[in-house]
């Protein structure tokens, strides 16, 4: 009975996902930064600034409008060390959406909103593979709400600061082996948690030169939810519905970026970004019915990850083209190094070391509409898992397609 529990159990709540970014970050939070290898941080002259870096808004005139979605395609295969048997995950869609706001005021100040999701998706494995007693679905889901300001005390530096309120939810099944009989469980549970993220921007020489940082924080979720079992008949004294809890800490994260025009119509720009993964050590979970049962009765436990903190180097690059006016064309490369070490890569989380590329096109019309549209080619190096409870060499991949739709609306002068 202890085995069979202890499998229903793991990897739940919030397991992760191959993602484009490190962990499970979604990095690609509008399209124009998509097609430039989201190396923006110095850059932040959409409305999306609100993610990138919200002092970009303090150089923003008008009003900014900007919506827009990321087509997510993750590919991905597990080959048994011992058979040599390959497993592909099954074909996924996942479509983060983004929406941004802006607004400066006469007084140097700017109002800004963001809704986005920086950290999810999910993977889907094939009913009854091998690794079913590990995952067979996942999807998580953290959306931000992001209220903040953002002041010019002078022409060439901006200062903002922010509020991250974040819902986040968890969906998962597994399958659970009851000898010559299997079962299923599904588990559901939500959380909210606050953050706070500042940022500042630096331009010189009329904008040729400029200079970014920007920080968000961690921010911690409570989840609760629900662990719903389907057992053979002989076993369903032993599992019961019931209520779960757990808890994740998203990381801290700093981004620091530098961008340049060597010629009016070429922009050049460089970003490093460092994520706090190590906050996450471990994960744990609980069932509140477990309080005054003995040890060897309770299903709460818990699993080491020891990630590590790690870095990201992005490069950016747009063209306009002086004889097509409002025409933008954009080129991006990225490595991402992963945090997780190869002894807790599981079927729910087998991250390694990405190399990104990307390509993107804009068009900006003259009445304030603007399109983006980019592609970014994933490409995750090839790791085999060291943990004893599944080996297994993974193989990942991802295509993005990205589309963002903005205006611009900037009052005549009095």
């Amino acid at each position: 009975m202890g085995r069979c529990i202890r499998i229903a159990v793991l990897a739940l709540l919030v397991a992760p996902s191959p993602c484009p970014a490190a962990g499970f970050a979604i990095v690609e939070q509008g399209a124009a930064a998509t097609g430039r290898g989201c190396a923006v941080t110095a850059v932040a002259d959409t409305p999306s600034a609100v993610y990138y870096n919200p002092a970009g808004l303090g150089f923003q005139e008008g009003l900014g409008i900007e919506i827009g979605d990321t087509l997510i395609f993750p590919l991905g295969e597990h080959e048994d060390p011992a058979t040599g048997d390959v497993t592909e995950a099954e074909w996924n869609l996942f479509y983060p959406p983004t929406f941004y706001a802006s607004y400066r005021l006469p007084a140097r100040v700017a109002l800004g909103f963001g809704l986005f999701v920086p950290f999810g998706l999910g993977i889907k494995w094939p009913e009854g593979w091998a690794g079913f007693e590990e995952i067979e679905t996942i999807d998580v889901q953290n959306i931000f709400m992001n209220p903040t300001v953002a002041w010019s005390p002078l022409p060439w530096l901006s200062i903002a600061a922010g509020l991250d309120i974040v819902h986040g939810t968890v969906e998962l099944e597994k399958g659970i082996e009851f000898i010559t009989e299997r079962g299923t469980l599904h588990g559901a549970a939500e959380a909210w948690g606050f953050g706070g993220n500042g940022a500042v921007l630096f331009r010189f020489l009329e904008g040729r030169l400029s200079f970014g940082v920007s920080y968000r924080s961690a921010v911690k979720l409570g989840f609760e939810g629900d662990a719903d079992f389907e057992v053979p008949l002989p076993f369903q004294s032993l599992l019961e519905d019931q209520p779960l809890e757990s808890s994740l800490t998203l990381p801290h994260s700093v981004a620091i970026g530098l961008a340049g025009r060597p010629i009016p119509m070429l922009s050049i720009s460089l970003d490093a970004v460092y994520t706090t993964w190590s906050v996450f050590e471990e994960f744990g979970f609980s069932f509140p019915e477990d309080e005054g049962k003995p040890d060897d009765e309770r299903l709460s436990q818990y699993e080491p990850r020891g990630w590590k903190n790690v870095f990201a180097l992005r490069l950016g690059a747009e063209l306009s083209p002086p004889r097509v006016r409002g025409l933008a064309l954009r080129l991006g490369l990225v490595y991402d190094r992963n945090p997780s070490p190869s002894s807790t890569m599981s079927p729910s989380l087998p991250d390694s070391d990405r190399i990104d590329v990307s390509a993107g096109i804009g068009y900006s019309f003259r009445f304030g509409l603007s399109l983006d549209l980019a592609y970014m080619f994933v490409q995750f190096v090839e790791r085999t898992s060291t943990g004893e409870a599944f080996p297994g060499t993974y193989r990942s991949s991802a295509h993005l397609v990205g589309l963002s739709v903005g205006y611009r609306w900037i009052p005549k002068p009095r």
